[in-house]
């Protein structure tokens, strides 16, 4: 398990490196490439990786919070149980990453791509994802309790499950998303495109309509649009 503690590797070819366990806290990865690596349990707490490329890199419970991943290019990674809690990912590229069972809560997305993604399960709460890619993305039983989903794209996405309480989803563009037994009490879908969206036994109570208007306790929206 290497000690690369607060390592200057800007830049650096790490393709396919074996950093398994490894403590790369505080460590500068700007604009390195590590595809294909694999980072299993390794800690990069508050790294600086802006800009580097991870395409199909393995982060199974590798420790991301606070990192800086802004415009990384992680399409294709693995990164089940990963903590990125309060970790920065603008315009970050995660098309097809399996982020299944990651914790994501408090993470400034804004304009993240995150289509064809694995969420399922994920925790998202609070989780700033304005204008961010979630079209065809997994999202069942994830929790996004109080996220900022202003602008996004979730067409074709599924939430089957997920907890919504209080998420803003103003303007968002929601096109046969599947919403069933989803919870969205108190959440906000002012603007909100909702053509042929699934809200099957979803949970409506306080619930902001496209139309401004604000829904008591109910369980199908059909009767309201």
């Amino acid at each position: 398990q290497a000690d690369l503690t607060g390592a200057n590797l800007s830049e650096a070819n790490l393709y396919r490196a074996n950093l398994e366990g490894a403590c790369l806290q505080n460590a500068n990865l700007h604009r390195a490439n590590l595809s294909g690596a694999d980072l299993e349990q390794a800690d990069l707490t508050g790294a600086e990786m802006s800009g580097a490329v991870f395409n199909k890199a393995y982060f199974h419970q590798t420790h991301l919070r606070r990192a800086n991943l802004n415009k990384a290019d992680l399409e294709g990674a693995l990164l089940t149980g990963a903590d990125l809690q309060e970790t920065l990912l603008r315009e970050a590229r995660l098309v097809g990453a399996d982020l299944t069972g990651s914790n994501l809560a408090g993470a400034y997305m804004p304009d993240a791509n995150l289509k064809e993604a694995d969420l399922t399960g994920a925790n998202l709460s609070h989780a700033f994802l304005f204008r961010a890619r979630l079209e065809m993305a997994e999202m069942n039983n994830a929790n996004l309790e109080g996220a900022h989903l202003t602008g996004a794209d979730l067409h074709r996405a599924t939430l089957t499950g997920a907890n919504l309480t209080g998420a803003t989803l103003i303007r968002a563009h929601l096109y046969k998303t599947g919403f069933s037994r989803a919870n969205l009490a108190h959440a906000n879908l002012s603007e909100a495109t909702l053509n042929e969206a699934d809200f099957q036994d979803a949970t409506l109570s306080q619930t902001i309509l496209p139309n401004g208007r604000k829904v008591g306790l109910l369980n199908r929206l059909k009767k309201y649009l």
